[in-house]
């Protein structure tokens, strides 16, 4: 994993899901966008595929409903057990967004999590904790990391 700027970067050695493969997997950028926009005030209970949207960077492709065929298996944990990731969206920059799911693609509810027993910020009575990090006495800062970020690095260092 490679840091760049505020983005994480992820790269395979192996077969990597690359914009082009995905889009492709689900009929290519046209037929994506031709579907227009959902109804977000009905609930996606079955695979609806992919949709696309405008965010600041270009066009994003994000996938709706109970899609099953958009994970990654990637890295192991501490015991050897593969990581699998849930591919969730194509960002506008050709970036793709992950999401954590555990040992299995099975898995639901607290097995899912890094961690159960973190509050994101233990620090509740002033805006600046609201951050991913900040600094004291600041409305924004990258001064002290929050309970969050230094669980999911210490995770992140020892798997």
């Amino acid at each position: 994993m490679n840091k760049k700027g505020t983005k994480c970067y992820l790269y395979f050695e192996e077969q990597k899901p690359s914009k082009d493969v995905i889009l492709a997997k689900e009929g290519g950028t046209a037929a994506i966008e031709a579907k227009g926009t959902p109804n977000f005030a009905t609930v996606a209970t079955t695979d609806m595929g992919m949709y696309a949207a405008e965010d600041d960077y270009g066009t994003s492709y994000y996938y709706r409903g109970a899609v099953q065929d958009n994970w990654v298996q990637f890295g192991t944990d501490s015991s050897g057990q593969a990581l699998y990731w849930r591919i969730i969206r194509i960002n506008g920059d050709a970036t793709i967004r992950l999401i954590y799911n555990g040992i299995s693609t099975a898995q639901t509810g607290d097995s899912t999590m890094i961690s159960t027993e973190e509050v994101f910020n233990s620090g509740w009575n002033d805006n600046m904790y609201v951050g991913y990090m900040y600094t004291n006495g600041q409305l924004h800062g990258l001064g002290t990391n929050s309970d969050i970020k230094t669980t999911i690095d210490n995770w992140y260092a020892s798997t």
